[in-house]
């Protein structure tokens, strides 16, 4: 697939560089995210993650929830991932020095 050169003067163009970042981001975050929960859960006990996230009390199984059936739907939804990284990695390649 040939590289499609983005100006990233342009406030759309860099636009496009954040939401491609973004989507890889938000992937990466959320698994690591729901890492972390699973750690915390004990049985039927969600008290640690309302406590270390800042959930109200009696919410953590409902966020909890909430994060494993978001990253179902990523998973799901891999090819997507892949496209974005894909994207990604193009506009980096052609703009390393715009890389925060």
């Amino acid at each position: 697939m040939a590289y499609i050169p983005i100006d990233l003067t342009k406030p759309l163009g860099l636009e496009l560089q954040t939401v491609s970042d973004m989507g890889v981001s938000t992937a990466y975050r959320l698994q690591q995210i729901y890492l972390v929960m699973t750690g915390m859960v004990s049985g039927t006990d969600y008290t640690a993650i309302e406590t270390h996230f800042g959930v109200p009390a009696g919410t953590g199984q409902t966020v909890f929830e909430c994060m494993e059936n978001a990253l179902t739907d990523m998973q799901n939804a891999a090819n997507i991932q892949v496209a974005m990284a894909s994207f990604a990695g193009r506009i980096r390649q052609l703009h390393p020095l715009n890389e925060a």
